[in-house]
């Protein structure tokens, strides 16, 4: 500010006016409940909802364009992302939602199932031998454990 002589405004209410406050304050409002609506869909969608399991570890690669945080959750990736390890194979197109502690990842609930080979809208998920898919802790729940 004092190499620019730039002086701060005494009176905000005319600043704001001089820099379409209040058309800025509207857009920035708008704009914070799409993300909240957006964040909502994705809660349902990806923890409310019945949902598929799968554990931490292996390899992964995706690409977090887009991404978007549930806080306190994790983060839903939208475009390509594939692991492997040895619990099986994923690739998901559509989202796929990390848990903030790494301990898993989960998608939307299958909607085909064949033979260890699972999936649902926009990924499939195969498992590796010694593996299986047992129902979750909750109703509808799916969850991909070490055979004992």
């Amino acid at each position: 500010m004092n190499a620019l002589a730039i002086q701060p405004s005494p009176d905000t209410k005319i600043a704001a006016a001089k820099y379409n406050g209040p058309e800025l304050l509207a857009a920035e409002q708008h704009r914070d409940q799409q993300r909240q609506d957006q964040i909502n869909a994705l809660h349902h969608q990806f923890v409310d909802g019945p949902v598929l399991v799968l554990p931490a570890g292996g390899h992964a690669s995706s690409d977090s364009r887009g991404a978007t945080v549930i806080p306190g959750i994790g983060t839903v990736y939208f475009h390509t992302y594939q692991a492997s390890g040895p619990w099986g194979t994923l690739t998901a197109e559509k989202g796929i939602l990390l848990a903030s502690d790494g301990l898993s990842r989960t998608l939307p609930a299958p909607v085909r199932h064949n033979d260890g080979t699972l999936s649902g809208d926009g990924w499939t998920f195969t498992t590796a031998p010694g593996w299986t898919i047992r129902p979750g802790p909750r109703q509808g729940d799916l969850e991909v454990v070490k055979q004992p």
